[in-house]
């Protein structure tokens, strides 16, 4: 994932994404897993700023397995 990409990601969830791109965003977050883990990542943080309960869920298994 590119740094240029993490910047979108990050302007889509923040609804400040510039119109031409938000659909070639969606398009690779559909694609990818790793933007999409992103996106995941992106809204759990804003939840937890602004205080928000949070459930965060791991899978141990796949962890022990990397």
């Amino acid at each position: 994932m590119s740094e240029q990409q993490r910047q979108h990601i990050s302007a889509l969830v923040d609804g400040e994404i510039d119109p031409a791109l938000m659909d070639a965003t969606i398009s690779a977050l559909e694609a990818n897993p790793e933007l999409g883990a992103a996106w995941e990542r992106y809204h759990l943080i804003g939840s937890a700023l602004r205080g928000e309960g949070v459930t965060v869920v791991h899978d141990l298994a796949t962890g022990i397995d990397a």
